[in-house]
């Protein structure tokens, strides 16, 4: 366990904590700490990082870097436990900041991004703020594939956002009153921490959408999600679907779902409470499962991410 004294906050002083899990990533983490450590933002940043259960020095890189360059990272040092459930431990621990930065081990951040992100989150009126960003897509060199990787803005919706993952949490800024929330919330898994971050911001508060990238997202064979894990290999595709029919996802979006009413629902529009609560039963009846089906938010463009969550949906696997 890890504990953080709270900090005395000096007048207009903003600090920021940046999330880092960590896995196996000696190979990219350089470039990405220095993208860090070399941010415009002028106020304190924190690099809190949790290690994954790394095997190839990445560790004794990261605590190599706090001493020679007296910075402010903190390295926690877990079992093997998966970016879902690593990124769940990282909220819970969480230093006391203003704001909070997901970050992946094997991006590189232009370097107004903090300062950038913070500039929306201030503006923004209501009290639990989100910022998210478009995004270059790179080839493992660096070498850029897409310069904006979002074509079309989001539709901000909260069960859209669940199921669809509409912005990798690397591009995402929030306030500490929506990490407290996040905090609130009892789960030992979900699909993905970004997907109910940016849900949560959704259903209680606000976000702001930057159509300009802020980061390069690096793709290579690696990679755990995100863009570059979508090669499908059919045999073990078939396999994976298979047990997926028999043992069901190691999540509950019905639980999330109950978990998000639990915390929020005060701070919520009705349309939203309505969504939530239809996900929340929708494995109660043929009837709510049938509805969870045509709602417009389950759907999108057809592909397999598509039919994947509408199986999910019709099998009550998840």
């Amino acid at each position: 366990m890890c504990y953080i004294e709270a900090y005395s906050k000096e007048v207009n002083e903003v600090k920021v904590a940046i999330l880092l899990s960590t896995y196996n990533g000696k190979k990219y983490i350089p470039e990405q700490i220095d993208s860090l450590l070399n941010q415009t933002f002028k106020d304190e940043i924190t690099i809190f990082v949790r290690d994954d259960g790394s095997r190839d020095g990445s560790i004794d890189y990261l605590k190599g870097i706090q001493l020679e360059y007296n910075r402010n990272i903190s390295v926690v040092e877990g079992d093997n436990i998966g970016p879902q459930r690593s990124f769940l431990h990282l909220i819970q621990l969480a230093p006391v900041a203003d704001y909070y930065f997901y970050c992946d081990q094997d991006d590189i951040w232009k370097l107004d991004k903090i300062e950038k992100s913070v500039q929306y989150m201030e503006e923004l009126e209501k009290p639990y703020k989100l910022y998210c960003s478009n995004y270059a897509v790179t080839d493992m060199d660096m070498n850029i594939l897409q310069e904006e990787a979002i074509n079309i803005v989001p539709e901000f919706r909260v069960l859209k956002a669940l199921f669809y993952n509409l912005f990798p949490g690397c591009t995402m800024g929030f306030n500490q009153k929506l990490l407290m929330l996040l905090q609130k919330i009892n789960l030992t898994n979900v699909m993905m921490h970004d997907s109910i971050t940016l849900a949560l911001a959704i259903a209680v508060g606000e976000v702001a959408y930057d159509n300009e990238s802020t980061i390069y997202h690096r793709i290579h064979e690696e990679n755990v999600v995100g863009i570059g894990h979508k090669k499908i290999k059919p045999m073990k595709w078939i396999r994976e679907k298979s047990k997926l029919l028999i043992k069901g996802d190691d999540y509950d979006m019905s639980n999330l779902a109950n978990q998000f009413l639990l915390v929020g629902q005060d701070l919520m529009d009705e349309r939203c409470k309505e969504d939530l609560i239809l996900l929340r039963d929708f494995k109660k009846s043929y009837k709510n499962t049938f509805l969870l089906l045509m709602h417009n938010d389950t759907n999108d463009a057809f592909g397999r991410t598509m039919l994947s969550i509408r199986c999910k949906i019709l099998f009550h696997v998840f």
